[in-house]
């Protein structure tokens, strides 16, 4: 009994035959791979390594990852018109950066209808026209979810840069770099600019009445991050007194405001926060002092410090 057992065993082990190269994986799990590479690397690697490749880069239908870091003109171009101007419509993930060649983002801004299943996009310091035009156009792209933003152009672009995030038609997360701060005005929002963004990060100095503006625009916000807080010389009962009813989860870096200025603003907007994490203070309290403060009028709110 104990040999037929042991047969068996050996049996089943010589069935099981244990991949050890990369080609002897199955064409599913390769394309599952890929979706983690980004497409140029796919494309200039596998196309001309064999013909079942050839046969997985070009006519598989694995999401397309666009990574555009390091790549010249001529290289990307060629990519472009013989790869990629067919398959924009694979395209789910984009990195453009200030280095990309301008010509190259025209070529893309003239087929933005093309994106069907662009979900998250990055930009990073690319020409306020050509940024302004991307962001309009994607207005008609109904699965662009994710959006990282990182902009050091003048005050008023970032105007035009507000209003075109907010017209986003399906927007959860978004993420604005703005390295000189965010100090461009901002009307509130009328009744008909509402935006579905549920998670929203500024990086960069953002006074209270900015800050303000932004969340008449984000009534679906579920957590607010914000880089450096600061007072701003209005009177604070100009600020806008508009409740985030889902706003659940605030992380906030203090910069110069007063413990006074912080509580009349989360008075009029954090009605139903349950958790705010606080970092770092530029005026004499120190965070445990703040906390203490915050505790003392908003008992039901948890507080967290976070040293980073």
């Amino acid at each position: 009994m104990q040999q037929a057992k042991r047969r068996r065993i050996e049996n089943n082990s010589k069935e099981i035959r244990i991949p050890t190269r990369f080609d002897d994986l199955s064409n599913e799990i390769i394309c599952e791979v890929f979706e983690y590479l980004d497409a140029y690397d796919v494309y200039t690697s596998f196309l001309n390594l064999n013909i079942r490749f050839q046969n997985l880069v070009l006519h598989s239908n694995f999401p397309l990852r666009i990574d555009m870091f390091l790549v010249s003109n001529r290289s990307f171009h060629r990519y472009y018109t013989r790869f990629l101007l067919r398959r924009l419509h694979r395209i789910h993930s984009l990195c453009l950066l200030n280095s990309f060649p301008m010509a190259l983002i025209i070529l893309l801004l003239q087929n933005t209808s093309k994106f069907t299943r662009l979900r998250y996009l990055l930009l990073d310091q690319i020409e306020l026209v050509y940024l302004e035009n991307l962001l309009l156009a994607l207005t008609t792209i109904s699965s662009l979810s994710s959006l990282n933003i990182i902009y050091n152009g003048s005050e008023s672009g970032k105007s035009n840069i507000y209003d075109l995030i907010f017209r986003l038609p399906m927007l959860k997360y978004c993420k604005m770099t703005f390295k000189t701060g965010f100090d461009a005005n901002l009307p509130p929002a009328d009744n008909n600019s509402f935006s579905p963004i549920k998670y929203l990060y500024l990086k960069g100095e953002c006074k209270l009445n900015i800050l303000s503006s932004i969340l008449s625009y984000t009534s679906q916000l579920r957590y607010l991050s914000v880089d450096t807080l600061d007072a701003d010389a209005s009177d604070p009962s100009e600020i806008l007194s508009v409740a985030s009813n889902y706003l659940l989860r605030a992380s906030i870096s203090l910069g110069k405001i007063q413990p006074e200025q912080l509580l009349s603003f989360m008075s009029r907007h954090f009605t139903h926060l349950n958790m705010l994490q606080l970092s770092k203070s530029a005026n004499n309290l120190d965070v445990y002092q703040w906390k203490a403060l915050i505790f003392s009028h908003t008992p039901h709110l948890r507080i967290v410090i976070s040293h980073h």
